[in-house]
């Protein structure tokens, strides 16, 4: 399913359908017209689209393009909530931040690539898969994509039975306690969501930072782990934890607003 759909429009620069083949969606550097190169790694993650984004992802990692696609695919109707200036933007750019942040970090690990574009699929379209591809998600995503991936997804996710704000907490941290990978995805998660709410205006902005604060200092201290410093490397890991100290002390702020 994932090969016949033409998810984005005939660039150059990002997945299309090749005029030689018509119907089957590429990677564009396996097609003959594909000239493209381009650094796209000194842009900023919030100035660019889904194509430059999935882009950068796919030059470093090209065995993720269609956990990518897929996750595109799934999340083609949906949206970001607005962002101050910001433009409303297709929500797949959510998840492919998250994974080219998790790559400029110096995250090596392909499986957790994959799982951070794949990150919200299982918890925002489970009904979906199931209806689409014939099986319930949770059985199809470690099908498709492979157990460990999984087991990252699943981490990250609050299942489609809905746990409570609590509940999904502590879910989340003993998920990050038992694997680094999981601790990146959601580091990474939080990272485009928390730390990012100053461009979110009105009583939104409050509620999203009540929900994700008691997870900051959790992931804040798992960040400074032995493991979890040999799995980002010493510079991500630093990149990540000065995030959260410049970022934290407006996030408290934020969830003071009504």
């Amino acid at each position: 399913k994932v090969e016949a759909v033409q998810f984005f429009s005939h660039s150059p620069t990002v997945p299309y359908t090749c005029v030689d083949a018509p119907g089957l969606v590429l990677h564009p550097s396996s097609c003959p017209c594909y000239t493209l190169d381009m650094d796209t790694t000194r842009l900023a993650l919030k100035d660019m689209t889904p194509e430059l984004l999935l882009h950068e992802i796919t030059a470093s990692f090209p065995n993720a393009y269609e956990a990518a696609v897929f996750a595109a695919y799934y999340h083609r109707h949906d949206t970001r909530g607005p962002r101050g200036q910001l433009p409303r933007d297709p929500y797949i750019a959510h998840p492919y931040r998250v994974a080219l942040r998790l790559i400029r970090w110096g995250v090596l690990d392909e499986v957790t690539i994959k799982a951070a574009v794949l990150h919200d699929v299982f918890e925002d379209h489970a009904d979906d898969i199931e209806r689409e591809e014939g099986l319930q998600a949770d059985l199809f995503i470690p099908a498709e994509f492979g157990d460990d991936v999984w087991h990252i997804v699943y981490g990250v996710s609050n299942p489609p039975g809905r746990l409570s704000h609590e509940e999904y907490r502590a879910h989340v941290i003993e998920a990050i306690a038992d694997d680094p990978r999981i601790l990146a995805v959601k580091n990474g998660d939080l990272s485009d969501n928390a730390l990012s709410l100053h461009h979110t205006p009105g009583p939104r902005r409050g509620r999203l930072a009540r929900k994700n604060l008691p997870l900051a200092e959790p992931v804040m201290e798992r960040l400074q782990d032995d493991d979890a410093v040999a799995f980002l490397g010493r510079k991500g890991a630093a990149s990540a934890l000065e995030m959260w100290k410049r970022g934290l002390p407006k996030l408290r702020e934020f969830a003071q607003e009504d």
